[in-house]
């Protein structure tokens, strides 16, 4: 790993689960004054540049207003403490503005796959959780109407009296409740301050499309509640199930969700760990994981503050924790038919004298602690499992700065690391300011591998891995272009594409580009006609087709060769479905109607056009036509147009680069 790129931003970040990375390559920064929302560009004509984009719409901090904070007061028992820790253990409902800030943020599974959005969950230092969701028309992040607490109550109130008795009784005998009542009026105002404090929050990997679309968000409470809430697009929510742990009030420390989403680990203030199974909407048994008996010397006295799992197989998971300057892994065999879960091998390490404030995990597990120190975790399997340590280096004097969050992008090509400094200013004082810092893979035959692997899949998801590549090649690193079969195949054209587009600039080697570009449209186009002859349209879509499949097939006899078999054998399988019509020799200019020729400065440009009179007019890269329709759509990735509607193609994935189109 290499820092590729600084962002420095305003506000201090708060310890613990302060940064996420979502599926939508997003970046979301819990800080003091709100969420910092950055992106990187993926582009593959920047060189040795990485860039940021920072969006617009930052999310400020929610503040109460006077009425809402003098009701808090109110309903507030006077023994619930005040103490705020960085930590993250804070037990109260905060009633004071200045004590207000985001401490987790946590990207949802694709909401919205077209446009690739997620929905953002936060919690606040002061217990209230909150879901945004992108307006696409504004620009800004929405906060949806969901309120979590106020279903769990209700939830509460309405199951089975025995169970709020046994909770109450519990509260009482700890101290957290200074009275006790039968009256369930009473025992409502008494769990209150309780059941409405969010701890953490965690998603299921993946959502439900149907008539109701909804995704499943796992929430700990502080009295002790994991509760599993279905939230609709539409904006409405409802509790699946709840459960109330065996440690009980104010013992959630962090809870994760297995890879396929049916079992729930939670860390305990206590250094335990915990297991509740999710199975068809209900959450069943619970069962205490007895590790640091079984395989660890007990570590007495330490709290469970980090906690990540990875499934490895549909029966084993493998959890990583941290407990203060410890990190430990522990893999757990499951049976879903039993709901039973059993720690067959586990390690532990130490990460030096500073605590471990964040993990994440990718391939590998990511962690970082406050001394600056950042370091990948692998697991060694063998006679006894053990945990490797690599130190990653963040660039110049990085052991002064607290490293609050870590990130990696989806296939952990890129990572990003939020750092804590003081600097001077106005002589001699000091203050403290947050960066990101942006690191890359620099192995660029192992990025080639990762790109090498899925032979027929998307290059959609492999966005950060061609930006690494891209950087890496920039940088001196060397390829084998010869493992590339870019002539016949179109993945590893698009892959051949972009490393060669790397060594150019978004303004120059404009004979490099054509050259590429037409290499990748020729193989798409022939793919895509391929699939479109076979493939039933509607009445609307065939007649879209058949007004641009033409224009695509001229240009391929230029790029393939009137005389090649296989442009040869397409046409005669398309004659069914198109008209056999002769095109006008060209297309005319929409700004002055001057005539637009097919060759461009004696090139066959798929990507722009030139007029007679001179006006450079974008050509969409679908369907070879001068774009005169507004608005236009233009790659995400390699910046290539498209008009605004191509319908029957079902798709919004761009043929040159598998980025995403979106309207300008």
């Amino acid at each position: 790993m290499k820092p590729v790129c600084v962002v420095p931003i305003q506000s201090i970040s708060i310890p613990r689960r302060s940064l996420s990375w979502g599926e939508q390559d997003k970046i979301a920064i819990a800080t003091s004054a709100g969420i910092k929302i950055v992106r990187p560009l993926y582009r593959p004509f920047l060189g040795k540049a990485f860039r940021i984009r920072c969006e617009e719409s930052f999310i400020p901090v929610p503040l109460r207003d006077q009425d809402e904070i003098r009701k808090i007061s109110e309903d507030d028992p006077p023994f619930v403490s005040t103490t705020l820790s960085l930590d993250r253990d804070v037990t109260p409902s905060l009633a004071t503005n200045e004590l207000m800030s985001f401490c987790e943020a946590c990207w949802s599974p694709l909401i919205d796959t077209v446009r690739k959005e997620c929905w953002l969950a936060t919690v606040l230092v002061d217990g209230r959780c909150l879901i945004y969701e992108y307006l696409h028309v504004t620009g800004e992040y929405r906060p949806m109407p969901f309120n979590l607490p106020e279903l769990l109550n209700a939830r509460i109130m309405s199951s089975d009296w025995q169970d709020v008795f046994t909770i109450t009784s519990a509260l009482y005998a700890c101290g957290g409740l200074s009275s006790f009542s039968t009256r369930p009026e009473v025992t409502a105002q008494l769990l209150k301050a309780h059941s409405s404090h969010v701890v953490t929050v965690a998603w299921l990997p993946s959502v439900v499309f149907g008539k109701s679309s909804y995704a499943v968000l796992i929430a700990g409470f502080r009295s002790g509640h994991i509760c599993a809430f279905k939230l609709f697009v539409t904006g409405g929510a409802e509790v699946i199930s709840h459960k109330w742990i065996s440690d009980g009030i104010e013992s959630i420390s962090c809870l994760d969700v297995s890879s396929e989403g049916s079992v729930i680990f939670i860390g305990t203030k206590s250094g335990g760990l915990e297991v509740i199974w999710l199975i068809k909407d209900s959450l069943e048994k619970s069962e205490v994981l007895n590790w640091d008996h079984a395989f660890l010397e007990p570590l007495p006295g330490f709290a469970s503050c980090n906690l990540v799992a990875r499934s490895i197989s549909p029966s084993v998971c493998e959890l990583v924790f941290s407990k203060n300057q410890f990190v430990i892994c522990i893999t757990v065999e499951m049976s879903l038919v039993a709901r039973s879960a059993k720690i067959i091998s586990a390690s532990k390490i130490s990460s030096g004298s500073s605590p471990v404030l964040s993990l994440t995990t990718g391939d590998n597990t990511i962690m970082c602690s406050d001394d600056g120190r950042v370091a990948s975790m692998q697991v060694i399997r063998g006679n006894r499992q053990r945990l490797q340590q690599t130190e990653i280096d963040l660039g110049e004097d990085s052991s002064l700065h607290a490293v609050t969050g870590v990130g990696v992008s989806r296939t952990s090509a890129i990572l990003c690391a939020v750092q804590c400094l003081r600097v001077p200013y106005d002589h001699l004082k000091m203050r403290d300011v947050t960066r990101i810092v942006f690191l890359s893979n620099t192995d660029a035959k192992q990025l080639m591998d990762i790109l090498l692997e899925g032979e027929n899949d998307s290059l959609e998801a492999m966005g950060d891995v061609l930006e690494a590549l891209r950087l890496a090649v920039a940088d001196g690193g060397k390829v084998d272009l010869d493992v590339l079969d870019f002539e016949n195949n179109l993945r590893h054209a698009k892959i051949y594409r972009w490393i060669m587009l790397s060594e150019c600039t978004e303004t120059g080697g404009i004979q490099e580009r054509v050259k590429y570009d037409g290499l990748v449209f020729r193989l798409a186009s022939m793919e895509l006609l391929k699939k479109f002859s076979s493939t039933s349209l509607s009445k609307e879509e065939l007649a879209e087709a058949r007004s641009k499949i033409p224009r695509i097939l001229k240009w391929l006899g230029i790029l393939c060769g009137k005389d090649n078999a296989d442009f040869l054998a397409l046409t005669k399988s398309l004659y069914s479905k198109i008209p056999k019509e002769v095109l006008p020799e060209c297309e005319f200019c929409p700004v002055c109607d001057a005539k637009v020729p097919d060759l461009c400065n004696g090139m066959y440009n798929v990507c722009l056009g030139i007029c007679e009179r001179g006006h450079k007019l974008p050509r969409s890269a679908l369907t070879m036509e001068i774009c005169t329709e507004f608005p236009l759509r233009r790659c995400d990735r390699c910046l290539a147009y498209a008009g605004p509607s191509n319908a029957w193609l079902r798709t919004n994935i761009c043929n040159l680069c598998d980025g995403l189109w979106l309207e300008t």
